[in-house]
């Protein structure tokens, strides 16, 4: 026999879901329901999401910082998006940031949201564990970062040079423009650093330089950008395209990283991203907490008096217009860390901190609550909702589970999010593994708790005893 054409007597069956049984393709539901925004599995990487859920928190945000006008030098410029609740964590807070910022935020840059008055990008920053990120100039070397190995950085140029190519040639600009409909948007950018597109689409490279070197915004930026990115044409023999992601990229990794970082983010980027027709951006800082659990209290005083200077009171571009709006995620107990030098620097004056005993949030204060029972079930629906294998066989948006089951379940999770999506993982598993169950209801529910109950004494126990110690800890 040949060995490319033998067959084994042993053929695998095809193996049926256990989750079948359920009109279910697989387990919806993350076994540890944590962000993970690089994962290919829509359970964990923010796919699946219910923006219902998160409905009053959103309203707040867009009437308080998205929709107003950044002309308007009364709104706030800081915001914190924070629990009050110790079995906050995994409430739900980093997907609805990332949710926010592709569907509300960077799909448009803000325009319609704001009643077309803002034109903002959105940016999402988590400090590094260890305290590697402990410090103001360690903090925005990371949105530099982001800035420049993100799309940002090159939307940014893409739009400098269309609105020089609108201005300079206005009657080539819509056939320009109807040159690029069939293309991708990341291949905008590609487009316009290509000479080539210019000379087949009859456009002086030479002349949109010059206009682009003149632009008000740019020649207020440092001698030293503007010399070595922006001028540098002047010098060259061929028409080329000075102003690229790849130059500004390696200007600063050469001359910037390790010093006057914070200067040229709070000015020149600020300067830059005016030049294309910004006028603001918000940048989402999560799990805050990482920054001050390694800070002296010296470190912390230097932290909050670097945030009162460059975004309030400083000389930089940024505190003059109030460019950038800075959200800072807290989970509870992380606002006393920071209370005394937020005092000490005349922060609280200027923007409260919420704390874990205020009663009512101010406006700059977003507070994210434990779901409530019809939350709890809308987010539970979406997931199964997914993982349907036939939408046509039963018409129950909840099934397997029942409203009883849903309500047992959102109860001992305490309405949190992470705890609701992780019990409905192992309740499912539980009930894919007992015999003659057709449905899981509050029955099962009850019993699989009872079974598990020393399991959840001990999470109970941990939860507390930390919380105890993040107190001692506080008040010493």
């Amino acid at each position: 026999m040949n060995k490319y054409t033998n067959k084994p007597k042993n053929i695998t069956p095809e193996r049926i879901s256990e989750y079948k049984q359920f009109n279910l393709t697989e387990n919806p539901f993350p076994a540890t329901p944590f962000m993970a925004l690089q994962s290919p599995d829509k359970r964990v990487n923010g796919t699946i999401y219910e923006k219902s859920i998160r409905n009053e928190e959103y309203e707040q945000l867009k009437e308080n910082f998205l929709s107003k006008p950044q002309s308007d030098f009364s709104r706030s410029r800081l915001g914190f998006l924070m629990d009050t609740s110790f079995v906050g964590r995994g409430n739900g807070k980093t997907a609805f940031l990332m949710h926010l910022l592709k569907k509300n935020i960077n799909n448009d840059y803000c325009h319609s949201i704001s009643n077309e008055e803002n034109k903002c990008f959105g940016l999402y920053i988590q400090p590094e564990t260890g305290g590697k990120t402990k410090t103001f100039e360690k903090l925005i070397e990371k949105i530099i970062l982001e800035i420049i190995n993100k799309n940002t950085l090159k939307d940014c140029i893409v739009s400098i040079y269309l609105t020089a190519i609108m201005e300079t040639f206005p009657t080539k600009f819509e056939s320009v423009i109807n040159s690029l409909n069939n293309i991708e948007e990341d291949e905008y950018y590609t487009k316009i650093t290509d000479p080539k597109w210019y000379k087949d689409n009859e456009l002086d490279l030479n002349e949109l330089e010059n206009f682009v070197q003149s632009n008000k915004y740019l020649k207020n930026m440092s001698n030293d950008f503007y010399n070595t990115i922006i001028a540098k044409s002047q010098c060259s023999l061929l028409p080329n395209i000075s102003l690229t992601a790849e130059a500004i990229k390696e200007y600063y990794i050469i001359n910037l990283k390790k010093k006057n970082n914070v200067e040229f983010f709070f000015n020149d980027l600020v300067l830059l991203f005016e030049a294309a027709n910004f006028n603001g951006a918000y940048i989402f800082i999560d799990d805050f907490e990482r920054i001050p659990d390694f800070q002296s209290e010296r470190d912390r005083r230097d932290f909050v008096n670097s945030i009162r200077t460059y975004l309030f009171d400083g000389t930089s571009e940024n505190a003059k217009k109030g460019f950038y709006n800075f959200l800072l995620v807290l989970h509870a107990g992380v606002p006393r860390l920071i209370e005394k030098a937020w005092g000490d620097s005349g922060m609280e004056q200027r923007c409260t901190l919420a704390t874990i005993d205020k009663t009512q949030s101010e406006g700059h204060q977003i507070i994210f609550k434990p779901l409530n029972i019809t939350s709890t079930e809308k987010l539970i629906s979406a997931y199964i909702r997914e993982y349907r294998a036939d939408s046509n066989i039963i018409n129950d948006d909840l099934y397997p589970f029942t409203q009883d089951s849903v309500n047992k379940i959102h109860s001992v999770s305490d309405g949190n999010v992470s705890k609701i999506l992780k019990n409905c993982h192992h309740i499912l598993e539980a009930a894919t593994k007992t015999k003659n169950i057709t449905v899981i209801d509050k029955a099962f529910v009850d019993s699989y708790f009872q079974k598990n109950d020393m399991l959840n004494v001990k999470d109970n126990n941990f939860l507390n005893n930390a919380q105890i110690n993040l107190m001692d800890d506080i008040n010493e």
